[in-house]
């Protein structure tokens, strides 16, 4: 079995985090069903890992398997390789994952479907059957979300020389390197080890992918009640505030934008999470199917009843999660709207109190403006009788042509306006009317 871990940088609300990681680190581990046997079905908690060089990791991909029956590694063996990288990948990671897919592929670890999946960021589960080489099971989460991100390739590898024999290998990335010993491992080692499928179907590793649908389950539960506690505090803030200012309603409609982005990649995970589900009870048929094909022993029952119940409860459990998901969308939606409708009403305040002070100016000036506009005009004659040392003021016959030409234009503005206005109200009312219709 063979495991990689490693991850992208988090940006969301629940962050896993590695920055004391410095570099990628490669653990080896091999085990068997006859020794979790002896040690009651239970996985030691932490598991006993053995940390190896980019060298020795390649090592173990290459090196023949190598069986001892005084170990208890004969037969229906288990072989890890875990490799842990930090949250921010480089290059240079780039290069090492590079080189352990080729060795990978060289030694049958991984297919190429799985490679592609690597390469194009594929996100989605599938199950491989070849009647020569076995089953692979593989899964990739979507890993452009920021949230954590893992790959599988989980191959079932018969034995050339027993028959019945069953050897697993399993190439797993996580990102970040936090991820396996902080929620994987323990999922993995928190239960007994399933062992319940009736003979002659053997104990095997596809418990490895059952976990991790339950991690990326209860991530998907957590980071969907964050985004509700987030939601109803942002509510309380815009409600109960009778006063927002402007740049407060850019920063909560801002928040909202992030938090719909969360909701829209939870989305995404759910709908990762509900297709390895269904893979995962196909491949259990299959698993079953090849078994018994074969066998002639009267068998009753089918794949192991515990595996077969962990993966419908997961199913259940989805299925009430997208109610959750799809709720808190229409609640963004709508907190939105009234980010907008606040938005829009305190801007129209402000322009309303601007227009309402413009106003206020307006009337303290016009009087006197009136006043020396009438008095500039040349109706008016104010140096009348100065020659003469008198102080008298002429004024034209023509100023009655002033006030009868400004009440005319005066009443034609109003008439206009009056005419404009009423025609669009009957617009309205049509409008309003087909509406309604």
């Amino acid at each position: 079995m063979l495991m990689i871990n490693s991850m992208e940088p988090l940006v969301h609300l629940t962050a896993i985090s590695d920055a004391a990681a410095p570099a990628v680190e490669f653990k080896t581990y091999e085990t068997s069903i006859a020794i979790i046997e002896r040690t009651g079905w239970r996985l030691q908690q932490p598991i006993p890992w053995t940390k190896q060089s980019e060298e020795g990791a390649i090592g173990f991909l290459n090196k023949p398997s190598l069986r001892d029956k005084r170990k208890l590694l004969q037969n229906n063996r288990f072989r890890i390789l875990l490799v842990e990288a930090p949250q921010r990948t480089t290059p240079d990671y780039q290069l090492t994952l590079n080189s352990l897919t080729t060795a990978a592929k060289a030694t049958g670890y991984i297919t190429e479907r799985f490679d592609f999946f690597l390469k194009n960021d594929t996100a989605g589960s599938a199950i491989l059957e070849d009647p020569a080489t076995g089953i692979t099971f593989i899964a990739q989460t979507p890993q452009d979300d920021g949230y954590p991100f893992f790959a599988l390739s989980l191959n079932h590898r018969p034995q050339e020389s027993h028959s019945r024999g069953i050897d697993w290998e399993c190439l797993l990335l996580v990102r970040p390197s936090s991820l396996w010993d902080s929620s994987a491992e323990p999922l993995l080692c928190r239960d007994p080890f399933p062992h319940d499928s009736p003979a002659p179907i053997p104990a095997d590793l596809m418990v490895l992918p059952v976990v991790l649908l339950s991690w990326q389950v209860e991530h998907i539960m957590t980071e969907v009640n964050v985004i509700k506690r987030a939601l109803m505090a942002q509510c309380k803030a815009l409600v109960i505030r009778e006063a927002v200012a402007v740049e407060e309603l850019r920063r909560a409609r801002d928040e909202l934008f992030r938090l719909w982005q969360n909701n829209l990649s939870l989305r995404r995970r759910w709908d990762f999470a509900q297709e390895l589900a269904g893979n995962l009870l196909v491949a259990f048929e299959v698993l079953e199917r090849r078994y018994l094909l074969g066998s002639s022993s009267g068998t009753q029952g089918g794949y192991s009843p515990t595996l077969v119940a962990r993966v419908l409860n997961q199913k259940a459990i989805l299925k009430s999660v997208v109610h959750d998901i799809d709720t808190t969308a229409s609640r963004i939606e709508s907190q939105q709207k009234l980010v907008d409708d606040q938005s829009k009403a305190v801007i129209e305040h402000r322009d309303r109190v601007s227009l309402k002070i413009i106003a206020i100016l307006t009337l303290v000036f016009l009087p006197a403006t009136f006043l020396a506009t009438i008095f500039s005009m040349t109706f008016f004659n104010w140096d009348v009788g100065l020659e003469d040392g008198g102080s008298s003021v002429s004024v034209s016959h023509w100023i009655w042509l002033y006030f009868a030409l400004s009440v005319a234009l005066t009443l034609v503005v109003v008439l206009v306006w009056k005419t404009v206005s009423k025609y669009e109200e009957r617009k309205r009312k049509i409008i309003w009317a087909g509406k309604i219709v």
